[in-house]
């Protein structure tokens, strides 16, 4: 049986390229949505690697999420 793959690096130039003609278009929204899908994306796949804990001040995890991105 045949099975299709999305590669990652495919699939973060579609989401930039979705970014990218949103901004030229003054489309914020789709912009902000394509930017934070493409981080959120990234994040997954080198969370594959490693875990993520939660921090013993009560973080919420897409707090600690966030911190890892940047």
């Amino acid at each position: 049986m045949l099975q299709v793959q999305i590669k990652p690096h495919f699939l973060n130039n579609t989401l930039e390229t979705i970014r990218m003609l949103a901004v030229s278009n003054n489309d914020k929204e789709v912009a902000d949505i394509s930017f934070w899908f493409g981080k959120l994306m990234r994040y997954s796949q080198r969370g594959r690697y490693r875990s993520l804990s939660l921090s013993a001040n009560g973080s919420s995890p897409s707090t600690e999420a966030g911190r890892a991105w940047n």
